[in-house]
């Protein structure tokens, strides 16, 4: 048997659609295997049909596992130990924003082969930006927690991790220098990067799977959560045969083009002044908003919520919008009147005020 596990916490919705979505193209390539599907809650999720396992969280555990909340990422990693103890079998965490496009079993079969699954190299840790701040406290090299750490240690992305209990003591370590890394600097990627240096240097290594799963985020993940809503209410009443008979992860998966355009427009705006990367994409959002706006405001609004969501506050690396900036988004919301559906609608006022 495979065990699968994941976690959903907090009290929106908003990744109920991903849930059903990853645990249905699980079961939509292995239909007749015997998997373990485990979710970790802090609180009883009406999943029906959906074959899954709920597993309680405390809101102590949630505390210690994330330093009291302060990186949530840091979950990852105390969940797939934990399963690892419970289970006692190979794991595969899967984060709710990915579609299998493979059998699970053939993403873990490396497990099987004595090494460790992660989803896609990344490159090394020294190419990545937000990693500036413990690149420089490493130097040349540096030991952390028995792990040597360097500008070149590699870096997977932990939207699936995969291992066997045998690898249990490697991935406890990358624990305790993700805990030592969040002193130097407190970065969002911490966890990934602490999981990509342990597992790698361990026995084994590690291989990925970007080929056999899609880990969707950034504007993809707007445009594929509305389609897995779309598909929930469609299919609403369904047993899960139904659903996997209804269910097309390609589908589902499939972007909206952007016109070229629009991307030239974007070029010649940023000419005016410094955007960072966020407000460039938002820009390019809303354009792509306001051109399909005429022909499929389904689509508009879709585009103009993933416009607000770059720029949200949230987001890492979030800038202020320049004031000119603001003045270009504001005449494209005048042309955006005619078709805003209410939530936009509102998201445009609120901008204003």
């Amino acid at each position: 048997m495979l065990s699968l596990c994941t976690i959903v916490y907090g009290a929106s919705d908003a990744y109920l659609p991903e849930l059903a979505g990853a645990v249905l193209s699980i079961l939509k390539h292995s239909p007749n295997q015997d998997l373990d599907l485990v979710v970790y809650t802090d609180r009883p999720l009406a999943c029906e049909p959906l074959p899954i396992r709920q597993m309680l969280i405390t809101g102590d555990e949630w505390n210690a596992w994330t330093g009291n909340g302060a990186l949530t990422h840091l979950a990852k990693q105390k969940i797939l130990l934990k399963c690892l103890e419970q289970v006692n079998q190979p794991v595969v965490y899967f984060d709710t924003d990915t579609l299998f496009l493979a059998a699970a079993e053939s993403v873990a079969s490396v497990i099987q082969r004595g090494s460790h699954v992660m989803h896609a190299y990344e490159g090394p840790i020294g190419l990545h930006p937000t990693c500036r701040g413990i690149v420089e406290w490493l130097g040349d090299g540096r030991l952390v927690e028995g792990e040597w750490l360097t500008a070149n240690t590699p870096m997977y992305n932990s939207g699936i991790v995969g291992l066997s209990p045998d690898s249990a003591q490697s991935l406890q370590r990358a624990a305790q220098v993700a805990g030592r890394l969040l002193e130097v600097d407190p970065i969002f990627l911490l966890e990934q990067l602490a999981t990509s240096a342990c597992l790698a240097q361990a026995r084994g290594g590690v291989q990925a799977c970007d080929q056999q799963v899609i880990h969707y985020w950034g504007w993809r993940r707007a445009f594929i959560r509305e389609a897995l809503k779309d598909f929930l209410v469609d299919s609403s009443g369904c047993t899960l045969a139904q659903l996997l008979d209804r269910f097309d992860v390609r589908d589902i998966a499939r972007q909206p083009a952007i016109h070229p355009l629009d991307k030239v427009k974007v070029r010649i705006q940023g000419l005016r002044g410094e955007l960072d990367g966020n407000t460039r994409f938002a820009l390019l959002a809303l354009l792509s908003a306001v051109r399909a706006g005429a022909a499929d405001q389904a689509l508009a609004n879709r585009w103009l919520r993933v416009h607000f969501r770059f720029l949200s506050a949230e987001l890492p690396g979030f800038c202020p919008v320049p004031e000119w900036t603001r003045g270009v988004f504001d005449r494209l919301y005048t042309q955006s009147e005619g078709w805003l559906a209410d939530d936009m609608q509102k998201a445009v006022i609120e901008w204003r005020i």
